[in-house]
């Protein structure tokens, strides 16, 4: 959650270079380890406002992408 409107703008727009996104403010990264540290490091963390803002990952292995259920559009 990004409470600022411009910073998650910004944000959105840096996670769709790399990723899918499959709701409003819900992305499918399907990228190695190393290349998530890098984007968060460098590209998105520097974004937010850790007081304020949040930024969650999960870890998606091909366990649990094959447990994902997708229901309606």
């Amino acid at each position: 959650d990004v409470s600022n409107d411009k910073r998650r703008t910004k944000l959105a727009k840096l996670i769709e270079q790399n990723c899918q996104r499959v709701q409003y403010s819900v992305f499918e990264c399907p990228l190695h380890d190393n290349i998530l540290k890098h984007l968060l490091e460098n590209d998105w963390l520097p974004i937010l406002k850790l007081s304020e803002d949040n930024l969650r990952v999960y870890p998606l292995n091909e366990t649990t992408k094959q447990q994902v259920r997708v229901y309606g559009s």
